[in-house]
């Protein structure tokens, strides 16, 4: 997911890119608009989340726009991926 944003940029640059990930009944779009963000667990353990929602907070309910059901069942987990590979993006993973 990391290396997604890192593609990704910022929306003035790239309103193209976006990835869903299937599983069960369940889609969830990330486009840019929820960022990846590190939390401290209650062991101390640094972890990356993404509570699709304003607050920042796992309890609070997700976006609908972003985390929805969908109606055909897939017994998996898949993750698709749209992706605007510009030339910097080339030329900063070789620096």
């Amino acid at each position: 997911m990391d290396s997604f944003f890192k593609l990704k940029g910022n929306d003035k640059a790239d309103n193209i890119s976006r990835m869903y990930l299937l599983s069960g009944n369940t889609r969830i779009e990330f486009d840019g608009t929820y960022k990846l963000v590190d939390i401290k667990d209650e062991n101390g353990t640094s972890r990356g989340i993404i509570s699709f929602n304003k607050s920042g907070k796992l309890t609070d309910v997700p976006d609908k726009k972003y985390v929805y059901t969908v109606p055909n069942y897939f017994p998996g987990t898949a993750i698709f991926a749209k992706l605007l590979i510009n030339d910097d993006d080339l030329n900063n993973e070789q620096n």
